[in-house]
């Protein structure tokens, strides 16, 4: 009984591990690239309390107002995995019947992009860094299916409602909701930007209706 008691003790603590005995085992930890929001992409993009945007609804000639709700929200997402990079979020909500939230996000070779979210809860890619900085490539810069972005023209200047913007950007997503014709249906979003203040012009063509919004009073708080 003694010599059987005596060997479970035995296997017992050889099952203890030592506390001072070195593990062979190495760690390893992927690098991570932060990118950042560009500060002249902010001056585009970000906004702060106090801010409101009214458009004009020029099919029905009601007035929107999307104002700013809460936030702007930081976040940098850190992933263990080195093929998905941390990147500089910021977002906040509006409150308004056109977006629901507005979101940018840094991107790679200092690039940056800001989206749009729908009623519908689409993030619609609306505007990139490269858009402003490269205009003459930035037509060719993203095709992710079913979206397509193209930047279409710059415009010195342009008037809606008696107000006057200069350095206007006009880019358009084009959405195709079926890839096998026919038919083939699509939807196009035109976005025209103004620096410092924001969203100026908005069009949407939807299953052959368009509907258009101009600004026309803003506070744009940065």
């Amino acid at each position: 009984m003694k010599a059987a008691t005596l060997y479970i003790m035995t296997c017992l603590l050889l099952l203890i591990p030592c506390g001072c005995r070195k593990s062979n085992s190495v760690s390893y930890s992927s690098p991570t690239t932060v990118y950042n929001i560009p500060d002249d992409f902010k001056e585009w993009a970000m906004y702060q309390p106090g801010s409101y945007w009214v458009y004009l609804n020029e099919k029905s000639g009601v007035t929107d107002c999307t104002s700013y709700k809460r936030g702007p929200y930081y976040h940098e997402d850190v992933f263990t995995d080195h093929f998905m990079p941390s990147v500089e979020y910021m977002w906040f909500f509006t409150n308004g019947p056109l977006f629901s939230r507005y979101d940018i996000q840094g991107g790679k070779d200092g690039n940056a992009t800001l989206r749009l979210w729908d009623g519908a809860g689409d993030a619609l890619m609306a505007l990139t860094h490269k858009t402003i900085v490269d205009s003459a490539h930035a037509d060719t810069s993203t095709y992710i299916y079913p979206y397509s972005y193209k930047f279409i023209e710059r415009l010195d200047t342009l008037t809606l409602n008696n107000n006057h913007f200069l350095q206007v950007y006009h880019v358009r997503l084009t959405k195709i909701i079926s890839d096998e014709p026919p038919p083939v249906i699509q939807m196009f979003y035109d976005f025209y930007w103004s620096k410092g203040i924001g969203l100026i012009y908005f069009r949407k063509n939807a299953f052959n209706s368009d509907t258009t919004w101009s600004l026309i009073r803003w506070k744009s708080v940065q």
